[in-house]
């Protein structure tokens, strides 16, 4: 940016003096000369939409490669267990060559102009030399001034082909900031209200369908929850567990029906959203600041019970400065189960009438998960929780349970119910009480 703003500077000033300078030699010679700077500009300018579209799916693919990197190296056991490794890595060689493309696109249309705007800038040096040439031989010029007039002419059209190149660097800076303005606005419309609905949370979906591009991931889905449940999803890795999740969060439109206490789900504000859901996601970041900041996020209140209800109280013991322990970058002094513990006290410190948790128990071994559990439908009757995970262990105390296979074919009901009708859900359920069996014995 400070490159940017300099070189904006740098070339207006300069152009302006040069320009000036020239037209005390001679003026009408400087404005037929000047005549190709124009028209170096107008096509940069009407070239600003091609550079915008190739530079935005660069970045874009810049930003999937590097999530599927981190990704692929934070679950590299996991994919492996579950016989994901080999077509994880042809999906990700898959999406390296569309980055390859799209980088090479975007760097030709943005470095083969200059050269372009160079030439066209330069082309009225032409004039520059047959009608000074002819002033020179008149005698109306000296040698001298003929040299000193194009050198100035030529270091001129130097700085006006970098004026046609400033606007490449605007369309790239537009796209960075077209990606971050989302985050930086403010709620646009403010319910001061909705604290005052009475009505039993309750949310349903009719035929709900959903996709990121062209595939859909989720297929008529169809499911109601109600105040005081726990609504549970699961299958297997890259079905779409997950996604169900982020449909809530509004960022991509959805098709069929969503209605959150008979609202439709796209029709409430920002606003209204964050003080209706709360959302815990399976990759939750932890700042480089106290157990207590993390928690309350620059709120002032008592975190005790959020601890209690995580399992957390018997670790504070062992730590000397307690809640006011530093957690380090991303939490990195703590261990994986504490570090989930604490995203999800943070999530009950600032809960609303509907949670939903993306496998919140991964590195918590079973015993804390099932006092978690507990605590979860034992104090937290005013909400709706939506449990995203792929361990089974703990279903059997939900109240509905949304499947999802391979094949993107749904199926609803309770732990009992898919037991019995679901053998992809019993497999499930017997492979992973096998295991437990095996790691306690």
């Amino acid at each position: 940016m400070r490159k940017s703003t300099t070189e904006v500077f740098d070339t207006g000033v300069l152009f302006v003096s040069y320009l000036i300078t020239l037209l005390q030699y001679d003026a009408k010679i400087t404005l037929y000369a000047c005549l190709f700077i124009p028209v170096a500009i107008l096509i940069a300018e009407e070239l600003k939409i091609i550079i915008f579209k190739f530079t935005k799916a660069y970045r874009s693919q810049i930003s999937k490669v590097s999530d599927m990197t981190y990704d692929m190296i934070d679950n590299a056991i996991l994919y492996r267990l579950y016989g994901r490794e080999t077509e994880n890595k042809m999906i990700y060689e898959k999406e390296l060559e569309d980055f390859e493309r799209k980088a090479i696109t975007a760097n030709v249309w943005e470095n083969a102009m200059q050269p372009i705007y160079n030439v066209i800038a330069m082309g009225g040096i032409v004039f520059v030399i047959i009608m000074m040439g002819e002033k020179v031989y008149k005698g109306d010029f000296t040698v001298g001034e003929f040299s000193a007039y194009i050198s100035i002419f030529s270091v001129m059209a130097v700085k006006a082909s970098r004026i046609a190149r400033l606007f490449n660097t605007i369309q790239k800076s537009r796209v960075s900031w077209n990606r971050i303005k989302p985050y930086l606005k403010e709620y646009s419309q403010i319910d001061k209200n909705l604290d005052k609905i009475e009505e039993k949370t309750r949310i349903e979906a009719k035929n709900l369908y959903f996709k990121y591009s062209e595939e859909y991931i989720i297929e008529n889905l169809n499911f109601e929850g109600i105040e005081n449940q726990i609504i549970g999803i699961t299958g297997p890795i890259g079905c779409g567990k997950s996604t169900i999740g982020k449909i809530f969060l509004a960022d991509y439109d959805y098709e069929g029906s969503l209605t959150i206490d008979k609202k439709e789900l796209r029709d409430y504000s920002e606003y209204e959203r964050s003080k209706i859901i709360s959302y815990l996601g399976h990759n939750p970041h932890l700042i480089s600041d106290t157990i207590y900041n993390n928690i309350t996020l620059g709120d002032e209140g008592d975190i005790s019970h959020v601890l209690n209800m995580v399992c957390f109280h018997e670790d504070l013991k062992s730590m000397e400065h307690g809640i006011d322990t530093m957690v380090g970058n991303g939490g990195i002094r703590l261990s994986g189960g504490q570090q989930a513990r604490i995203a999800l006290a943070r999530t009950l410190y600032h809960k609303n009438k509907i949670l939903i948790l993306d496998d919140p128990f991964s590195a918590v071994d079973m015993n804390t998960e099932k006092i978690i559990i507990d605590n979860l439908r034992n104090n937290y009757k005013d909400c709706l929780i939506i449990l995203i995970s792929h361990r089974l262990s703990i279903f059997k105390y939900l109240n509905e349970i949304i499947l999802i296979n391979d094949d993107k074919i749904l199926e609803y009901g309770s732990h009992e119910k898919l037991l019995n009708s679901s053998k992809l859900y019993n497999q499930l359920y017997s492979l992973q009480q096998r295991k437990e069996g095996d790691e306690d014995e």
